[in-house]
C-alpha cells in the first residue's frame, strides 16, 4: 500500500508539471477598464515574440439628468448620442510608417484593431477626436441639458461615450495614466 501511494503521488506530480507546461504557452487577452472619452489615456504596451494586436472599442453613453422646472416640478430627461465618439490613437514608435490611427466605424458602438510589431515597447495615447463627424444629433426634448460646456457660440454638441481595450493578443499593458 505504501509503494502504491508513492507511485500515485509521483504520477500526480508529473501530471501537474505536465499540465502547467501546456498552460504557460497560452497567453490570456488583456482587457482594460472603461475610460471616459473626455479623458486622454496614455499607456505603455510591450509586445511579445509573436504577432500582437489590440482591439479598441468605443460606445455611446446614455445620460440621464433630472431638473426642477419651478412650476412644472421635477422631470428626468434621458439622451443617448446617435453615434459613438471617434477616438484618435497616437502610437510611438510608428507602426508601418504611421503614427496616428482612428477608431473607425459608425453607430453607437465602433471598434478598430491595432496591429503592432513584435518585440517592441510602445507608448500609446488615446484621446477624443473633435470633428464635425463627431457631432451628436440632439432634439428639442433634451432641452440642451447634455454635453455641458460644448455650446460656444453655436450649439455644437459632441458625442459622449466611453472606450476600452476590449481584447488583445501577445502584449502587456502597463503604466496607464489618465488626464
Amino acid at each position: 500500500m505504501k509503494t502504491f501511494n508513492r507511485i500515485l503521488s509521483l504520477v500526480l506530480v508529473f501530471a501537474a508539471l505536465f499540465s502547467s507546461q501546456l498552460v504557460t504557452g497560452v497567453s490570456a487577452a488583456t482587457k482594460t477598464l472603461s475610460y471616459d472619452c473626455d479623458d486622454t489615456v496614455t499607456m505603455t504596451v510591450k509586445t511579445g515574440s509573436k504577432a500582437a494586436s489590440m482591439k479598441l472599442v468605443c460606445k455611446a453613453e446614455k445620460q440621464t439628468q433630472t431638473v426642477n422646472r419651478a412650476v412644472f416640478g421635477k422631470k428626468t430627461y434621458t439622451h443617448t448620442c446617435s453615434a459613438a465618439p471617434k477616438m484618435a490613437i497616437k502610437v510611438s514608435p510608428s507602426v508601418g510608417g504611421k503614427q496616428y490611427f482612428y477608431l473607425q466605424g459608425s453607430g453607437k458602438s465602433i471598434s478598430s484593431t491595432l496591429k503592432l510589431d513584435k518585440n517592441t515597447t510602445y507608448t500609446i495615447e488615446v484621446s477624443y477626436y473633435r470633428s464635425s463627424c463627431n457631432l451628436c444629433k440632439c432634439n428639442a426634448t433634451n432641452l440642451n441639458l447634455f454635453h455641458p460646456g460644448e455650446a460656444v457660440g453655436s450649439a455644437r454638441y459632441y458625442c459622449n461615450g466611453s472606450w476600452q481595450v476590449a481584447n488583445s493578443k501577445n502584449l502587456n499593458i502597463t503604466n496607464i495614466r489618465v488626464r
